[in-house]
């Protein structure tokens, strides 16, 4: 999953001038909230993620139906990671790293799962690309959309993230 991470952000900066594909969606229904531009990549899906603070006791873990790869783009963030084959079983987290810009890692098989959190009161930025459904056990809908975005929204978010390309080859 990281060498399609790797392709993915070799791509963004042609894909991140224009709407054109994009979707987005603000879900605010757990912690952290989290704002999602995302676009559909052959049988994978890059998405852009803005993650706005929480405490400690708010993260949700969870797990995901995909394989997926992330690279932190800013702020950083506390990820805290378990293995379990019962996917609803108590959260026991064996890891706990924190991530700053650049830092990137994958997620992948169905027993891993995370819960993440902002290391500081600003949020921070990913990029994640994730892989097609394998893991219909981790088909528990937590964080739910409370709605989509606005074109004008996408465009911002969009931009948002062309700061993080402006120096990268064409």
């Amino acid at each position: 999953m990281l060498e399609r991470l790797d392709e993915a952000e070799r791509l963004l900066p042609g894909l991140l001038g224009s709407p054109d594909g994009w979707k987005g969606l603000y879900a605010d229904t757990e912690r952290p909230h989290l704002t999602r531009v995302w676009r559909q990549w052959g049988s994978d899906r890059i998405s852009l993620h803005l993650f706005g603070p929480c405490a400690p006791e708010e993260v949700f873990p969870h797990g995901h139906e995909w394989d997926s790869a992330i690279v932190i783009k800013a702020g950083s963030c506390r990820v805290l990671i378990d293995w379990t084959s019962v996917p609803l079983s108590p959260f026991e987290p064996s890891v706990s790293l924190v991530l700053g810009p650049g830092s990137r890692y994958a997620m992948v098989g169905p027993q891993a799962r995370h819960g993440v959190m902002p290391e500081r009161s600003h949020g921070y930025a990913s990029v994640m690309v994730s892989g097609p459904p394998r893991y219909p056990q981790h088909k528990v809908r937590v964080n739910t959309p409370s709605r989509s975005l606005t074109a004008e929204e996408i465009m911002k978010h969009l931009a948002y993230f062309q700061g993080f390309y402006v120096d990268a080859p064409s």
